[in-house]
């Protein structure tokens, strides 16, 4: 786990024939749909393996893991479906002028815990593209979702403030990137019984989660890109829903995308910016590899993300986060 290279030519390629062939690469999800298979895949089911890590190798000497976890419930779900072919774009923005060298992949579904049957999917972080790429394919997109206006993000995110374990952060102190894709509340709570069901962890007691997501926080750098074709998407829920995030992130790390096809490349904007590319050079890249919409996008939504950013000579920059997060959130 973890070893290899992501050859962005290779899994392009790839992604051609499967157009083609009009096949959307999800075929563990068609099987649980026809009933051939009724459980999590088990490279993702965190009851069977209740960890994750991700370490340096000599492929990957300063190995930078990358979290992408996707709300998979109602309309939601075609997000997977747009993020894998276009996978190989972002890679290929985030790798350029070497703004990422050794980037290890993982990718989550988030789904509700209180109704769902499969709420919590978690793969290993890898860096060869063709494990990415069947990681993000073993992905059960179930289209659930309570009608709560909450899904339960909480559980992943107690996850990887708990249990994720780095070379990143534990040998170098340098956060990973954690990216939460979706478009409602979550949980105030972390339930232990749904610890133990969806997470295989044994929690002495109910948790808080907003104070789950501070200590989050100390070792990630956390994002939620919200798509406005998604639920709640104008008005007073809207308005409800960023508020909530907005008290456990910086605000500027609440982005917005325009629709479902925008999530892609503002994820590969926001890593390349804060990985000390400028906001021109990213823009750039991501006109080249997404076209002029998206950039045009970029230029103007993410001009928070990019000003929040304080230079470190022969690092990766680290945000200003100590200023901008919300007061309740500040150590």
């Amino acid at each position: 786990m973890g070893s290899g290279v992501f050859d962005t030519s290779a899994y392009t390629a790839r992604a051609s024939v499967r157009s083609h062939a009009h096949n959307a690469g999800f075929d563990y999800d068609s099987a649980v749909k026809s009933g051939a298979v009724r459980s999590v895949h088990e490279t993702l089911d965190l009851t069977r393996k209740p960890y994750r890590e991700a370490r340096d190798n000599p492929d990957s000497p300063e190995s930078l893991p990358i979290a992408i976890l996707l709300d998979i419930t109602g309309s939601m779900r075609d997000v997977p479906k747009l993020l894998l072919p276009e996978f190989g774009k972002l890679m290929s923005v985030i790798l350029k002028d070497g703004g990422v060298k050794y980037p290890q992949i993982a990718f989550g579904a988030i789904g509700d815990a209180n109704g769902d049957r499969y709420p919590v999917q978690l793969s290993e972080f890898e860096a060869d593209d063709e494990l990415v790429e069947q990681h993000l394919g073993n992905l059960i997109l179930e289209g659930g979702g309570g009608g709560t206006m909450q899904e339960s993000y909480e559980l992943l995110v107690y996850f990887f403030a708990n249990v994720v374990e780095t070379d990143a952060w534990e040998k170098r102190g340098q956060k990973g990137f954690l990216f939460i894709v979706g478009d409602e509340q979550f949980y105030a709570t972390i339930r232990a019984d749904q610890a133990k069901s969806y997470l295989g962890l044994d929690l002495p007691q109910d948790t808080d989660a907003a104070g789950v997501f501070r200590a989050l926080q100390e070792k990630w750098e956390v994002f939620l890109i919200r798509p406005e074709q998604g639920s709640y998407s104008a008005g007073m829920e809207k308005e409800q829903v960023e508020a909530l995030w907005k008290a456990v992130l910086p605000e500027e790390r609440v982005i917005a995308a325009a629709n479902y096809t925008d999530v892609v490349p503002k994820i590969a904007a926001t890593i390349s910016l804060m990985a000390g590319l400028d906001l021109a050079t990213v823009v750039s890249a991501v006109r080249d590899k997404f076209g002029a919409a998206a950039a045009d996008g970029i230029s103007t939504s993410l001009v928070p993300v990019a000003s929040s950013i304080v230079p470190v000579a022969g690092d990766l920059p680290v945000a200003a986060s100590a200023s901008s997060a919300p007061a309740a959130m500040r150590l």
